[in-house]
């Protein structure tokens, strides 16, 4: 049945937190997912993507022997998992380190350390048929002596992906971040490239890094280390990564620390900016930040923006993930409100980042026990997570979408938006002045625009694929289905 949507221009309704009563949260989640059984395929720290398809595909690691599994959504269940590594192979893992996973249309990378630790390469895998199996793993770095771990991969608009990985001269010498890229969609990658060594001092050398790639910009983040201050930095390019030739602070924090808090930032870039978050206990206590850094100019960053902290004044947040576009930033991390972990998840907009104190939800269900290292992915208007649940020993995902019925009226502008869902045109009854309207797709691509100036005006949606999409004006935004 359509519906008639009494909207105000985006106003959240403000709530206190309760992990016990989340009636109202800005997050609608379906039912929690046990991706594998952890005690036969484990479930360290796992991280997710989409295929073409919006199939989620997990990677996550097995402790006890360092095997690494992938599983893919079916519409209904994960199927039985896929192991991407050989049975006399041991990769790298812990809490804080183990897979990365990126995806392009459907073909996702996987990229891992080998163990033993100083010996080891980094290796990856590769699928072309969106998560159903995956090549042998073939060596990726170049790293001719010393030490080469902490991988991380991304690709870019074209299918080809770029490796990163911290290297050492000789046993943990001179520690730094390259780069290698492919130019064949992840066959075969170029000799390493030196990025960070421009930055003064050095990077911390147990602390995973980054990269963020869209268009002819590409970022590489990680935390570095000048005599014990241990700020994130972004190292930029503007070439498509032919050349890293700026580097900036992101978070001026100052975290002085006389050892390596083995946690990173995660990033993506969309609209020229850099949306970055990390970790600090600056404060004096685990906090999680959000950044926004210009990429092509040399605008000073917004950095160091706290996202909500633990209730308790004693707890402590970390290892936050981001995904999502300029207009839905969309943010996980794990918390002790008291003594567990928890899992949480919140959203925002790039140009205002205050409403992410309103939107936080809590993933989970289970609430004894700990829930941990979550990941995210966001597309066509869903956030899709999974966490380390300690509780079942299992991998758990869990899906969600924004809640409209957070939108609270404003009895002295209000306006009629509708149908919902709608077919051809949506009507807006009670406007009184003009505005500026976009349609947004859950990308973040901008599909029309326009002015609607009168009283009883319509938008028109009839060449609109059939999807989630978002309506703006004059900058405050909802979210409608076409039909």
């Amino acid at each position: 049945m359509k519906k008639l949507l009494k909207l105000t221009f985006y106003i959240f309704i403000l709530l206190p937190f309760n992990a016990f009563n989340q009636s109202q949260t800005a997050i609608v989640w379906e039912d929690t997912i046990s991706v594998a059984e952890g005690s036969i395929y484990g479930n360290t720290r796992p991280r997710i993507v989409l295929n073409s398809q919006d199939e989620p595909v997990v990677v996550f690691g097995r402790n006890i022997d360092g095997t690494i599994h992938t599983a893919k959504f079916n519409g209904t269940d994960f199927d039985p998992p896929v192991q991407i590594t050989p049975n006399d192979f041991q990769s790298y893992l812990a809490n804080w380190t183990g897979p990365e996973i990126d995806v392009s249309g459907d073909t996702i990378m996987i990229v891992f350390k080998e163990n033993p630790l100083q010996e080891g390469h980094v290796y990856s895998v590769r699928s072309i048929n969106g998560g159903i199996n995956f090549t042998d793993p073939v060596r990726t770095d170049s790293h001719p002596i010393g030490v080469a771990w902490l991988p991380n991969i991304a690709f870019d608009n074209n299918g080809n992906p770029s490796v990163i990985y911290m290297v050492h001269d000789q046993v943990w010498l001179n520690p730094r971040y390259v780069v290698s890229h492919s130019d064949d969609g992840g066959i075969t990658f170029n000799p390493e490239q030196e990025v960070t060594s421009i930055v003064p001092d050095e990077a911390c050398d147990c602390c995973p890094a980054t990269i963020a790639k869209q268009n002819n910009l590409q970022a590489l983040l990680f935390r570095n280390n000048e005599g014990g201050i241990r700020d994130m930095f972004a190292v930029k390019s503007q070439d498509g990564g032919q050349s890293f030739p700026d580097y900036e602070n992101i978070d001026y924090l100052n975290w002085m620390i006389n050892q390596c808090p083995s946690t990173g930032p995660d990033a993506f870039i969309d609209e020229n900016n850099l949306f970055a978050v990390s970790a600090s206990q600056a404060s004096g206590r685990y906090r999680c930040y959000l950044s926004k850094t210009d990429m092509v100019t040399t605008q000073t960053p917004q950095g160091g923006f706290m996202l909500p902290a633990p209730q308790s004044s004693v707890g402590n947040a970390n290892y936050p993930r981001i995904h999502g576009n300029h207009d839905s930033l969309f943010i996980v991390w794990q918390a002790a409100e008291t003594s567990n972990y928890e899992v949480y998840c919140a959203f925002g907009s790039g140009d205002d980042f205050s409403s992410f104190e309103e939107t936080k939800s809590q993933v989970n269900l289970v609430t004894s026990g700990t829930q941990s290292n979550p990941d995210l992915y966001y597309r066509n208007g869903y956030v899709h997570v999974v966490f380390q649940d300690g509780v079942s020993g299992n991998v758990i995902y869990r899906k969600g979408r924004i809640s409209m019925s957070n939108l609270s009226e404003n009895t002295s502008n209000e306006l009629l938006i509708y149908p919902n869902p709608a077919l051809n045109k949506i009507n807006i009854d009670g406007l009184t002045e003009p505005v500026h309207y976009k349609i947004i797709s859950h990308e973040g691509k901008e599909l029309s625009a326009g002015n609607v100036t009168n009283n009883k005006a319509s938008i028109p949606i009839r060449n609109l694929p059939r999807g989630n999409y978002i309506l703006t004006l004059d900058k405050k935004s909802y979210v409608f289905d076409k039909q």
